[in-house]
């Protein structure tokens, strides 16, 4: 995982704004997308995401529970981590609706909950995801699991604010991803 997390560290020149609604400043960027484009990674990432479900939430029943996540987030992981949990997957639009059907894609059943999986939580797109799941699919959604949080945008606290617990097994911020960037050159 360390290995895989520091070869995808990006250093800004200057810090660059990110987020659709409330803009945030960051000068340093975790591009886990890029990482699972490898499918050794996309594994690794995968599998590490699945396991912290199962201490999270523990097992997942597919007649209760579905994994989603933003279109924005890591879908390629994801999607793999509810195939892993045995569940259904869907993947939320938050931004543009399709040009059929609501925003929410994949198959469910009433009466299911959305566990929110995503590999890095930077704040304003998991309540934004939760409240799509409630009011497009009448999915509750209470919980949010995730490797990384980002915790110098204060992601926790903005999760929260949505009435989502986020649960990540790791909080960063600009300094320790670019630590982690020095050490794989370092080594490299």
């Amino acid at each position: 995982m360390r290995e895989i997390v520091s070869r995808h560290v990006y250093i800004a020149r200057e810090p660059v704004l990110i987020g659709h609604h409330e803009q945030t400043s960051i000068g340093v960027y975790l591009d886990l997308h890029t990482a699972s484009c490898d499918p050794r990674n996309r594994e690794t990432l995968a599998q590490f995401l699945a396991g912290r479900v199962e201490r999270a939430v523990g097992r997942l029943e597919p007649a209760k529970t579905v994994i989603a996540t933003p279109r924005e987030g890591n879908t390629l992981v994801t999607s793999r981590v509810a195939e892993l949990c045995g569940v259904p997957f869907l993947m939320v639009r938050t931004f543009s609706r399709p040009r059929f059907g609501f925003p929410v894609e994949g198959t469910f059943a009433e009466g299911h909950e959305a566990l929110l999986v995503d590999d890095l939580v930077m704040g304003t797109l998991i309540p934004r995801t939760a409240n799509l799941l409630r009011t497009h699919a009448g999915l509750a959604t209470r919980r949010c699991v995730s490797i990384f949080e980002r915790a110098d945008v204060g992601a926790r606290s903005t999760v929260a604010d949505g009435d989502v617990r986020l649960d990540a097994a790791y909080a960063i911020d600009d300094g320790l991803i670019a630590a982690l960037r020095r050490t794989f050159d370092q080594y490299d």
